[in-house]
């Protein structure tokens, strides 16, 4: 009969596995034990000491409303301040929409949608040269400098975004979004890296 692989009635194995398995317990012990303590004495992290941030930007004047009139708050709304006022991670949930020109879709979602949203985006401002001159693109698609002879021309073309605002009396606040892109070359232009690094 052959000799047994595993038998051994002398439980030589089973000494040494009892005291590896003790150690490691000894050992989980003294973790657990120490974790323990960390958790009793663990005190919360001071705020960091930074600057607050200054916003450089500003919202553009929605048409006021008549006296005895409000701006509706949003369903998901807990205040009424103003969407861009709202401080970050403050638990006071806003939507943001993106709001393109040349898309009818995005005005019947707009038109659509209008209560729901806080803060609009509209891609209505472009920088196409390395000296940041902002420009607009009219409804044919032609460029047009927004700022010219000392003077703001509008980029809200027929006042479609005020009125539709107005109509709702939704609080929405309007940051228009500034890009790159060029739409006489319809690409993005990498020139303007070197003013925005500036």
């Amino acid at each position: 009969m052959k000799k047994q692989i595993f038998y051994d009635p002398q439980r030589k194995r089973w000494k040494r596995l009892r005291v590896i398995f003790d150690m490691l317990a000894l050992g989980g012990l003294v973790l657990g034990t120490i974790f323990m303590i960390g958790l009793m004495r663990m005190k919360p992290l001071p705020e960091l000491l930074l600057a607050s941030q200054k916003r450089n930007y500003r919202t553009l004047t929605n048409q006021p409303l008549p006296k005895n009139q409000k701006f509706r708050r949003s369903a998901h709304r807990k205040t009424d301040i103003k969407p861009s006022e709202v401080p970050l991670n403050s638990g006071e949930g806003l939507r943001a929409a993106y709001y393109v020109d040349d898309d009818p879709a995005s005005y019947s979602s707009l038109r659509q949608h209008i209560s729901q949203i806080d803060l609009l985006f509209p891609e209505w401002l472009h920088v196409t040269s390395p000296d940041g001159t902002l420009t607009g693109s009219s409804i044919d698609g032609r460029p047009y400098k927004i700022i010219a002879n000392n003077s703001v021309i509008p980029v809200d073309r027929d006042n479609k975004i005020a009125n539709v605002i107005a109509e709702s009396h939704a609080n929405v606040d309007i940051l228009p979004l500034v890009n790159n892109y060029d739409p006489v070359k319809n690409n993005f232009i990498p020139e303007v890296g070197q003013f925005l690094s500036s």
